[in-house]
């Protein structure tokens, strides 16, 4: 998938490169065969334009060669040097046409043949248009962020060339100064774009973190699978058109390896759905320890906390859910189990609600095979109370006198 992504990225690169590339020509022959100073300037600017879109190519192509012993994470970096790269040519062409506009401010324009000069300017401003959107859309699609550059500065080009349009328009007319301010301005929209890529391509090799928005979105991701009771020191940097980094999530104490490990691929795998950005995060598994618990009773009646255990647990009339804060009650509700009378697969329905209303733990005297084991795969802690009612069973799990089960009470018939 990855692959693919940066094959597209050098496709976009190479058409806009042979587009430019043909448009160059066009206004330097038209520029030299006119007399018009600003259009062949214009056409070496697109010459300019066309050395940094085959730069991003570079940088694509090389970020899309696989890992070696020396480059072990792979060539992704090479597209944030092109980015670095493209900045710090666009910077030098518009140092170079602020000092042209100087100077042409001070001279006026003769013209041969303006209606080719006319229309060449005109032909410019609609290639420029297609290759902003073409650009834009292909670095959206790739992420790549050097191509996001040249979008930009194809963006910059449709006014650049829109000025050159219209100055060759008042140069018919021998109106002194057009050109200069023309160039001048032209030299100040490079110079913003120059900037944008230059810290673009900087804070991605210096591996900056990412937009605190798109941490955010990762983090909820990770939060949201069954098991992971905590996530945090999430670490992002940009490698060329991909995130890489690494990330801390809680479990219970009471998950073994095995499951840990499973929980691992669960979050490995929702990223890469999720974020076709993600190339790889090393996620590392920590004891979570917290205050808060969750509980979950299999209640006869509506009583409060005075409330009598059923002794089945799936054919429980209600669940009652205590919220816990160390040893104090926070608060409870009643859920009222709708699938008392259902007669195929009741306990998995069950179980369902209970993951539904995010319990942990569960305390019951009675629980089959069935239950149990879809319990513990959704990260439960079941234990077996003999108590009558639910104070009195919260009161002895408070006190740690209730026994964990490790199997469940009774067989399925």
């Amino acid at each position: 998938m990855k692959r693919e992504l940066l094959k597209k990225g050098e496709r976009a690169a190479l058409k806009i490169t042979l587009v430019v590339g043909a448009v160059s020509v066009l206004k330097i022959v038209t520029g030299l065969l006119t007399g018009s100073l600003v259009l062949l300037s214009d056409g070496f600017h697109s010459a300019t334009d066309l050395l940094s879109t085959l730069t991003a190519f570079l940088g694509l192509k090389i970020a899309g060669k696989k890992p070696n012993k020396q480059f072990a994470f792979g060539f992704y970096k090479a597209e944030n040097l092109a980015t670095l790269v493209v900045g710090v040519l666009i910077f030098w062409v518009s140092l170079s046409f602020f000092k042209e506009g100087y100077l042409k401010l001070f001279e006026i324009s003769q013209l041969k043949l303006p209606l080719a000069a006319f229309l060449v300017a005109f032909v410019a401003i609609g290639v420029d248009f297609f290759s902003y959107r073409f650009l834009k859309k292909a670095a959206k699609e790739t992420n790549a962020k050097s191509l996001l550059a040249n979008a930009l500065d194809k963006r910059n080009d449709i006014f650049s060339s829109s000025l050159v349009f219209l100055s060759v328009g008042l140069s018919v007319w021998q109106i002194p100064y057009v050109e200069g301010l023309a160039t001048i301005v032209i030299a100040s929209l490079l110079l913003k774009v120059a900037f944008g890529a230059i810290k673009e391509g900087i804070l991605s090799l210096l591996d900056a973190a990412p937009e605190s928005n798109q941490i955010k979105e990762i983090q909820e991701a990770i939060l949201a699978v069954n098991g992971i009771e905590d996530c945090f020191d999430l670490k992002l940097r940009q490698s060329g058109p991909f995130l890489t980094g690494d990330v801390k999530v809680g479990v219970r104490k009471q998950i073994d390896v095995t499951r840990a490990h499973d929980l691992v691929d669960k979050i490995e795998k929702k990223l890469e759905r999720k974020f076709s950005q993600i190339d790889s995060i090393v996620v590392h598994v920590e004891p979570f320890r917290s205050e808060f618990n969750h509980l979950c009773l299999p209640i006869e009646q509506k009583k409060g906390l005075e409330s009598k255990l059923a002794l089945t647990f799936a054919r429980a009339c209600f669940f009652l859910f205590v919220n816990l804060e160390g040893k104090r009650i926070k608060g409870f509700y009643f859920l009222k189990n709708p699938f008392t009378k259902t007669k195929i697969k009741t306990s998995l329905r069950v179980v369902e609600l209970l993951v539904e209303q995010k319990s942990e733990i569960l305390l019951t005297p009675q629980i089959g095979e069935i239950a149990f084991l879809a319990l513990k795969q959704n990260l439960f802690d079941i234990f077996q109370t003999k108590q009558k009612t639910a104070q009195k069973a919260i009161d002895a799990f408070l006190k740690k006198e209730l026994k964990e089960l490790k199997q469940s009470t009774k067989k399925e018939k």
